[in-house]
């Protein structure tokens, strides 16, 4: 009777630690479901500050991404801060990637390769991709590795083509900077002012 009583608490034990695990599981992937389903459509608007071998600049930011593309635009600003025109324009969707300097075309047509942008935010995942992420803490899209922190947000991105990593910090629970580096030497940082989540975003 007593062996019985001891098998019983040692497969209510075994149960209990299951059932903790499977739910731990399911709390990860629904956390993650949101924070994917967040990078789908999304404004920033911010500062950035870039430095890279001699050239640097401070510049007004706004990137647009929704399902299809993303833009990423530097301005400069006018007397004031007002009418602001663009500087540096980078559009990518899955056909091309459309690079315009102080409204002119590219003059590095180098720098004009195809983004996969599920290389950069994934936008739909698979049951495997799932399983993947919350057992090691990271996406393989091939071309980009996305890890991701205890709580399933996005922490960093590393672009091996390019041998460039983005980092993201997050404070309050919302992203307030990321930060560009290029072979482990940080080449820029983007304060967020603001970050959105919208619907139907239009990227023209």
């Amino acid at each position: 009777m007593l062996k019985i009583s001891k098998l019983f608490l040692i497969i209510t034990f075994i149960f209990l630690l299951s059932c903790s695990y499977n739910r731990r599981i399911q709390d990860k992937e629904h956390l993650l479901n949101e924070q994917i389903s967040f990078w789908e459509n999304f404004q920033i608007d911010g500062v950035a500050e870039l430095n890279y071998k001699s050239f640097r600049f401070r510049k007004d930011i706004q990137i647009l991404k929704n399902n299809k593309a993303i833009r990423i635009t530097l301005f400069n600003s006018g007397i004031f801060g007002l009418s602001p025109s663009p500087f540096l324009n980078i559009y990518a969707d899955t056909i091309q990637t459309t690079i315009k300097f102080m409204g002119k075309e590219n003059p590095y047509p180098n720098l004009s390769k195809v983004v996969k942008i599920s290389s950069l935010f994934p936008s739909k995942l698979s049951k495997k991709n799932i399983r993947e992420i919350v057992k090691t803490g990271k996406l393989n899209c091939g071309k980009s590795i996305i890890s991701f922190d205890a709580k399933m947000r996005i922490n960093k991105i590393n672009i091996k083509t390019y041998k460039i990593e983005i980092h993201f910090h997050y404070s309050s629970e919302v992203l307030n900077s990321i930060k560009l580096f290029k072979k482990n030497k940080n080449i820029g940082n983007i304060r967020i002012d603001r970050i959105s989540n919208k619907k139907n975003i239009t990227i023209d």
